[in-house]
């Protein structure tokens, strides 16, 4: 199951309601599917790679200390505080960017949706997109991408961001539904935008009905995703299954349950698939 975007630009023509439709997942397209977890061919899905942690240890015959840290020392209040202490332990470079980890990278599905950039020139602004009048614009039309007037702004999330040569300006916006959201331009584009009125005016009408297709978008997206019961009461229902990836993850825990078993007590949702009767 993922998503990906083959489309990462726009301009004010673009049809966003189209451009921001490209969720997709594996076996059934549009729907997430647990049919994945039984895969004939397990060895090429991602899971494989993800479980691999006592096969990755074993691969790793030069390192002569591994240490574990739990989820929640990497959740966003205390992320920052655990890479500094890392930092200090390692002897890297310590983050001073607080905010980069208390901001959720994709707040939902954002990280599947963003990255994308608008390019906003005059020649695109009597044809814009509205909502309501889909039949005069056209998601294919980004010639004004090229032309070397045309402004960029970049629709990400605080992660994704260069802070020493672009500004937020998602401020500008009529509501803001996603706190980790940002607009980001060059200061010298935005001046350029905020001296031509109608321009700004435009801008600002196309990125509010574009925010606004992306709450409802990311709305569709998180009401289909699965969760650890979907997944639990999968392996019940299906003995050969459930068997298949108890050896997985029996082969996989070994080093963790030997040198870390309170990291795995504190597993609820592994210590139920346990609890299943064969």
């Amino acid at each position: 199951m993922g998503a990906c975007i083959d489309k990462p630009h726009c301009t004010l023509k673009t049809n966003y309601i189209e451009f921001l439709d490209t969720i997709r997942y594996q076996l059934e397209t549009l729907q997430p599917s647990l049919d994945i977890l039984k895969e004939e061919d397990y060895n090429n899905i991602r899971s494989k790679a993800v479980l691999s942690i006592t096969s990755r240890i074993n691969a790793l015959r030069h390192v002569s200390e591994i240490k574990y840290i739990t989820f929640e020392e990497i959740l966003e209040d205390k992320a920052f505080d655990t890479f500094v202490r890392l930092s200090k332990y390692y002897g890297f470079n310590p983050p001073n960017d607080r905010t980069i980890f208390e901001a959720k990278v994709n707040g939902g599905v954002l990280l599947g949706l963003l990255p994308r950039v608008l390019y906003v020139n005059d020649m695109d602004r009597d044809c814009m997109f509205i909502e309501h009048d889909v039949i005069d614009s056209s998601i294919n039309d980004l010639e004004s991408i090229h032309k070397k007037d045309s402004l960029k702004i970049i629709i990400t999330t605080p992660q994704i961001q260069d802070k020493d040569t672009l500004i937020d300006i998602s401020n500008i916006l009529e509501s803001k539904p996603f706190s980790n959201l940002y607009l980001l331009i060059s200061a010298d584009d935005y001046d350029t935008l905020q001296k031509n009125t109608p321009l700004f005016v435009a801008t600002k009408e196309y990125l509010d009905g574009f925010v606004k297709e992306l709450q409802r978008r990311a709305n569709i997206e998180n009401n289909k995703r699965l969760n650890e019961n979907d997944i639990l009461q999968k392996f019940r229902d299906d003995k050969e299954l459930r068997l298949h990836y108890k050896e997985i993850f029996d082969s996989q825990l070994q080093h963790i349950k030997q040198n870390r078993p309170d990291i795995v007590a504190n597993w609820k949702y592994y210590l139920q698939f346990e609890a299943i009767k064969p």
